[in-house]
Order: structure tokens, then sequence, then C-alpha cells
């Protein structure tokens, strides 16, 4: 349920689980007299910054029932312990737009080439209601929005793909139980496109033992890569799986798409990838629509 008829019910932030049965015809159960803020847009620039480029990170903030008071930004370099805490501005002048747009900013570094940095925002109202995003955050420290730092652009001929991910999230994704198909937070970048908080986790049968591995990316509900929610990141065979998904295509033969990319991941270079249509719903959709 809508927790505030103000709110912006696009925004997930702005609904709440009913109590009951619901109440039709009657307030929301879930409905608030004082709101908290929602943050919406959060957004670092450049993409891939380098060394010598200050990082501007942005977000929207608003509340329909009292002034947004304080926007904070809380950072730190992956393997640091403590977060530093930098207050955001609507003043126009933190890459933020025009003064008193709604829109807060604060303006980061430079940091060093290699930098991974992890950030938060908490948004509070008048009232001292507040808002964090992501909301993982407050349980898991290691779930933030990250960027990385980068000199050097690799010298690539088609998509790039980019996954950032902590220290740790890696090296628990390198040691863990090969089978193992819990997600683990990521951000993943393709030209200006950013999705913060992505799940990613390894996949196939026999991929999964091969040293460079295949991952499955699922996206957050109300998002999408190429009007995808998943991605299946395929990193064996490449060519046999391109030309054989095209010659279905052209066979008139019903076949998942393939794109072939190359992909960083977490400021390394692997080789050639290949992203393959995943076999679900709305594969079937694309091919059969309405039946």
């Amino acid at each position: 349920e809508l927790t505030h008829p103000g709110h912006d019910g696009e925004c997930g932030q702005a609904w709440a689980a009913s109590t009951g049965w619901g109440t039709p015809g009657a307030r929301n159960s879930a409905y608030r007299d004082r709101a908290a803020p929602l943050v919406s847009g959060a957004r670092h620039r450049p993409t891939v910054p380098r060394s010598s480029e200050p990082v501007s990170i942005t977000c929207r903030a608003s509340c329909p029932t009292d002034p947004v008071a304080a926007v904070r930004l809380g950072w730190r370099r992956d393997g640091e312990w403590g977060f530093n805490l930098t207050p955001m501005a609507d003043d126009g002048l933190h890459g933020d737009g025009g003064a008193g747009d709604g829109t807060w900013g604060a303006v980061l570094g430079p940091f060093p080439d290699g930098t991974t940095v992890g950030f938060y925002i908490i948004a509070t109202s008048a009232p001292g209601l507040s808002r964090t995003v992501p909301s993982g955050w407050e349980e898991d420290p290691q779930e933030t929005m990250l960027f990385q730092v980068e000199d050097v652009a690799p010298s690539v001929e088609g998509p790039l793909y980019r996954i950032i991910m902590t220290g740790s999230h890696v090296t628990e994704l390198e040691t863990r139980d090969v089978w193992n198909n819990e997600f683990l937070d990521a951000t993943f970048i393709c030209g200006e496109e950013v999705f913060y908080n992505v799940d990613l986790r390894d996949r196939g049968r026999a991929a999964r033992v091969l040293p460079r591995k295949s991952y499955r990316i699922d996206f957050k509900d109300g998002e999408r890569f190429m009007d995808l929610k998943r991605l299946n990141l395929n990193s064996y065979s490449i060519e046999r799986q391109h030309l054989g998904m095209t010659l279905f295509r052209s066979s008139d033969v019903p076949a998942p798409l393939t794109r072939p990319l190359d992909l960083v991941f977490c400021g390394e270079l692997l080789d050639r990838y290949i992203q393959t249509e995943v076999v679900n719903e709305g594969f079937l959709e694309r091919l059969f629509p309405g039946d």
C-alpha cells in the first residue's frame, strides 16, 4: 500500500505491506501522517572516473509532509573499516543542477587509479524521519553503490560491460563452494548506463569448474538492461554459441539472442564473453507475443 498519497507511487520506497486483509474504501493501513523522505536517482559521474577527476554524486530527495532537512553521503574506499559522512547540498554548486530543485549533490576525490569507492545516502526530514539508500546497507555495510577509478580504458571493439564488487565479495565468490547459488552485491555498467546493487553469482554446470567463471546477473525490480531483467554471461565456446544461435534464427528456428562482448571484472579485462538470452517468459513473449 502507498504510505502517503503525496508520495511518488513509481518509487518502491513509497509502498509498504498492508496489515490484515487490506482496507478497500478506507485509508490504507500503511498510511503515515509524517512520511520519511524518498531518495531516488542516485548516480555518480563520471561513470568511469580517472584519477585526475573529482566524482560528483547526486540524488533526488523529496518528502510530501515536511521539508527535507539534510541529505548525507556515506562513503569509504574499499578495504577501509569506517565510513566518512559528507553533507550533500541543493545549492547548484555541487554538481546538483539548479539551487533548490530537489537534486542534492556532493563532490568526492579525486582518487588514485584502481580505487573502488562504496557509498550510500541518508535523507532526513525536519521531524527527524530518515531514509537510507540502498536500504540493505543498514543490515550489511557491504551493500553499497560502487564506482571504480580507471585511468586507461580498454581498447576493445563492440560492447564493454563492467562489474564492480567489493574485495570481500570477490574473495567470497572465488573461495566458496562452486555450487553456491547465493547472490552477492555488485554494480553493473555498460557505456553510460549504471545499475547499482545488482545480484551476481556463478552460473552453469560444466562452467562452474572451469578457471573462468560464467555469471548470472539479476537487476532490481523495476530496472531493465536492454529490456532484460536478467543476464547470463558465458565464458566458454563464445564463437560456437554465437554462430549456432545465429544459424538457428536465420533458419526461423526459435533461439536465444546472443551478444559477444568484453568484460572488465573489478578492473581486470577478461577474455571474451557472450551474453545469451535467458529462456524464460520474456523469451517466449518475444517470439510468440500474445500466445
